[in-house]
C-alpha cells in the first residue's frame, strides 16, 4: 500500500476477503485495529477465520510502516522484515547513488549480517497503540464555527493530542533512568504519534508507533524482477513479479531505536508473521493488515464537486 496522502489514515486496517471464486471481491469494508469487533465472525468462520478478534489485534506489532509508506511485516524473531520492492525502492536507490553503485540493478543477498547493508535516511514505524479520538478531536469545534476556524480548532487539538501521547514515552524513559538503568543521553525519541481523520473527517483515530531508524538491506532481486513490468504489472499482475525485498530492523541494546552504530542489536517484535509455503487454494479466506493509502468513504459532496471542477479537472490539464 502506498504512501499516505493529506487524508489518508496512519493507521493499521484489515481488509478480508476471498480468493479465486468466480464472484470474486473483497468482503465489504475495511476494519480499523479498534474496530475488529465488528467482523462478522460467524461469516468469516464458515469460510475458516479460526482467531477470535483479540488475536487478530494481536497480529498489530507484526505489521510496520515502512519509511513513512508502504507496509511491511515481521516475519522472524530477529526483526527481519519481508516488504515490497518498490516500498524499498528508496533504499536502494539511496545506496546505488552513493557506496553500493549498481545495486539496484544486480540486487544483493546478505550471507550474514555483517553483510546486511544499512539504508540510509530510511525508518520504521511499528504499531503500539490504535484509539478512536474522534469525541475528543471534535470537542474543539463550536457551533457558528465557520470552515476556516473549524479546521484551525481540529488542527491545534490534534497537534495537542499528539504531544501528550508522545510525553508519555518521554516520562517512562525519565523514570527508569531516575532508577539508575540510563545514566546517559536525553529524552527517549523513538515514540511517535499522529491524529488522522478518517472517512473525511466523519472520525479521527489516535495511532502511536515505535520509531526504529537502523534498518539493513538482506534481500533484493535484481530491479529487471523486481520491476518486471514496470508499475503496471506491479499493480495489476503482482503474482507474476519479484516484488519482494527483505529488511532487518536493528535497535540499541537497551531496545532503544536509535541511529545505526556497530553494537546495535535486531529487533525483537512482539509479534511475527510465518512464511507460508503451501501457497494458496482456490476459494481460501485471504486477510491482509496493513496501512490503508486512503478512506474516502464519507467524503462529502463539496469535496467531490471540488475533486471533479477543480483538482481533476487542473491535472487533465497538466498531464494533457
Amino acid at each position: 500500500m502506498r504512501r499516505r496522502g493529506m487524508v489518508a489514515a496512519l493507521t493499521a486496517a484489515l481488509v478480508a476477503g476471498w480468493l479465486f471464486l468466480p464472484e470474486a471481491r473483497a468482503d465489504e469494508g475495511m476494519y480499523l485495529l479498534h474496530e475488529v469487533g465488528k467482523l462478522d465472525l460467524g461469516s468469516y468462520r464458515k469460510r475458516g477465520l479460526r482467531l477470535t478478534p483479540k488475536q487478530l489485534q494481536g497480529l498489530a506489532p507484526a505489521i510496520v510502516q515502512m519509511n513513512r509508506g508502504g507496509t511491511g511485516s515481521f516475519v522472524s524473531s530477529r526483526g527481519l522484515i519481508v516488504t515490497n520492492h518498490h516500498v524499498a525502492y528508496g533504499c536502494l536507490a539511496r545506496l546505488d547513488a552513493t557506496t553500493h553503485k549498481g545495486i539496484m540493478s544486480r540486487g544483493h543477498v546478505a550471507t550474514s549480517q555483517k553483510t546486511e547493508i544499512p539504508c540510509p535516511s530510511y525508518d520504521l514505524l511499528v504499531v503500539i497503540q490504535v484509539k478512536d479520538v474522534t469525541r475528543q478531536v471534535l470537542q474543539a469545534v463550536r457551533p457558528g464555527m465557520t470552515p476556516s476556524r473549524r479546521a484551525r480548532a481540529i488542527r491545534i487539538r490534534r497537534r495537542k493530542l499528539e504531544a501528550a501521547c508522545e510525553k508519555v514515552g518521554h516520562r517512562k524513559v525519565g523514570a527508569r533512568r531516575r532508577r539508575g538503568r540510563r545514566a546517559k543521553g536525553g529524552p527517549r525519541m523513538d515514540r511517535v504519534c499522529s491524529v488522522d481523520p478518517l472517512n473525511g473527517g466523519a472520525g479521527y483515530v489516535l495511532s502511536a508507533y515505535k520509531r526504529i531508524r537502523d534498518v539493513r538491506l538482506v534481500y533484493a532481486p535484481p530491479k529487471a524482477l523486481g520491476k518486471y513490468g514496470g508499475d503496471v504489472d506491479n499493480w495489476r499482475y503482482p503474482r507474476h513479479t519479484a516484488d519482494f525485498t527483505f529488511m532487518r530492523a536493528y535497535v540499541s541494546p537497551s531496545g532503544e531505536g536509535v541511529p545505526m552504530r556497530a553494537g546495535n542489536v535486531p529487533f525483537r517484535p512482539r509479534a511475527f508473521l510465518k512464511i507460508s509455503t503451501a501457497g494458496v487454494r482456490r476459494g481460501q479466506l485471504n486477510m491482509v493488515l496493513g496501512f490503508p493509502g486512503r478512506t474516502m468513504r464519507h467524503a462529502t459532496y463539496a469535496r467531490a464537486r471540488f475533486y471533479g471542477d477543480h483538482l481533476l479537472a487542473q491535472r487533465v490539464k497538466l498531464f494533457g
